[in-house]
């Protein structure tokens, strides 16, 4: 017989399933249109933080896709059924926080030793990468309380893709602007190299599943 907590338990964690749904949908839509943006405006520009900007979108998207595939699988075998789904996906998503990590250092130092031409003032990226300031923190800061009551390490690598979002969205911002406004060309891959360290040891942990 299951006890009275199991039995509130389960209501909890089904709405809270449902909550992490929802964010994961709204990500895929969301940076779906922001990645083709921000893509589109630096290749235009040149701009290695807003490529990055842009393929960290992609990276979020595909992260968002992992944890529905990880929440259908909760939903068909449980929470002691999806257990290795929860692994795989946090692995995954680690990765792609690795590869994430990889091209900045790549686009970033081909800029600054001059490999690549430098950046060109983008207005429609500092705007994207305004609106980006405006969403990203909400969709983080619910993945966060998910991840943390449903205690998921998935949904935290998820979250953590999000709080990237949120970073680059402003150190793009703050490079764009002085390239645009001080014509610092060098200050645009170096705010996309800010990123890095973030990056890095998150997709580690995500990749041992800490």
């Amino acid at each position: 017989m299951r006890s009275s907590s199991a039995t509130h338990d389960s209501p909890q964690r089904d709405e809270l399933l449902k909550k992490s749904k929802k964010l994961a949908i709204i990500t895929i839509i969301w940076n779906g249109l922001e990645a083709v943006c921000a893509i589109i405006f630096g290749l235009f520009a040149n701009s290695v933080s807003l490529m990055a900007y842009g393929i960290d979108g992609c990276i979020e998207l595909l992260s968002a896709s992992v944890m529905l595939w990880r929440i259908r699988a909760e939903h068909k075998a449980g929470k002691d059924g999806a257990a290795e789904h929860e692994k795989v996906a946090c692995r995954i998503i680690g990765v792609l926080l690795l590869l994430l990590s990889l091209y900045i250092c790549i686009d970033s130092g081909t800029t600054l030793l001059g490999i690549q031409d430098k950046a060109q003032p983008s207005w429609p990226g500092v705007i994207l990468t305004g609106m980006g300031l405006i969403v990203t923190p909400f969709l983080t800061h619910g993945k966060l309380k998910c991840s943390h009551k449903l205690k998921s390490g998935a949904q935290h690598a998820d979250a953590v893709q999000s709080l990237t979002s949120c970073w680059l969205s402003l150190t793009a911002m703050i490079g764009l602007l002085l390239a645009a406004l001080l014509d610092w060309s060098w200050a645009d891959p170096v705010a996309a190299l800010l990123f890095i360290p973030i990056t890095l040891r998150e997709g580690i942990d995500a990749v041992r599943c800490k």
